[in-house]
């Protein structure tokens, strides 16, 4: 691969809407295998069923081959029966809150190569649980 420049003013801005997964499964998104992608927010709404607390918000990222190359995990967990709105930001805090339905944390700042993927993981993932509402943005180069 050629070697270019990421400087956030030659990159392209985007923001996508996601599909949202099946219930109970987690989310995922792969970088095309012509563009390189550096995050600067990924929201998403979680429901959760009443039958499991203490739910757990990751954003996950792996490079082609099935390697997790970054994490972050929210620092608090989401219990049983709850809708909540999560926001990762690299200028987010530092560590995930969860006040008035809504959770935020800090997002790896990292460059996502052709092939990498995105995930939205919940520990805890039960079969009513749901991931909806999923946006995320960012800055893209043509490779």
């Amino acid at each position: 691969m050629p070697s270019m420049r990421l400087d956030p003013s030659n990159g392209e801005p985007f923001r996508i809407s996601g599909a949202d997964p099946a219930a109970g499964a987690n989310f995922q998104v792969t970088i095309p295998s012509n563009e390189i992608w550096i995050l600067d927010q990924i929201s998403c709404r979680l429901a959760t069923n009443a039958t499991v607390a203490n739910h757990k918000v990751v954003i996950q990222y792996e490079d082609g081959g099935g390697i997790q190359v970054e994490a972050t995990i929210s620092s608090v967990a989401q219990a049983a029966s709850l809708t909540v709105d999560w926001f990762y930001a690299q200028l987010g805090e530092k560590s995930a809150a969860l006040a008035d339905g809504r959770g935020q944390g800090s997002l790896p700042a990292f460059v996502l190569q052709p092939g990498s993927v995105i995930f939205i993981v919940i520990i805890a993932i039960a079969a009513g649980d749901q991931i909806t509402r999923v946006r995320y943005s960012g800055r893209k180069w043509r490779v």
